[in-house]
């Protein structure tokens, strides 16, 4: 099993989060910790683990820039 925790101080973690939660519901644990957005997953492997991250950083990396 692989865990993965990410933190990230980015300029406006709540509305990302909006974004970005539809998308990663139910694989990706995600929240807001004194203004920084806090993101965790588990997967079976290192195939699985690599698809999750990539997605979620695309994601966030597009919601921060159109926000």
């Amino acid at each position: 099993m692989i865990k993965c925790k990410i933190e990230l101080e980015i300029k406006d973690p709540k509305n990302v989060l909006k974004a970005i939660d539809p998308e990663n519901r139910g694989y990706v644990e995600c929240r807001i910790e004194k203004n920084i957005l806090v993101c965790e997953w588990e997967s079976k492997n290192i195939n699985s683990f690599m698809r999750t991250f990539d997605d979620l950083i695309t994601s966030i990396i597009l919601s921060n820039n159109l926000l």
